[in-house]
């Protein structure tokens, strides 16, 4: 099982998620928009 807390890892982890932080605030603001337009 891999250690998911080295500094590398760490790395890897915040270097994924600041690539991915636009797509997932694209979606994020998509199901809000359709939660808050469902009657």
């Amino acid at each position: 099982m891999p250690r998911l807390l080295t500094p590398n890892a760490y790395e890897n982890w915040t270097s994924a998620l600041r690539a991915n932080l636009p797509l997932g605030g694209a979606a994020l603001i998509l199901l809000l928009l359709a939660f808050l337009l469902t009657p």
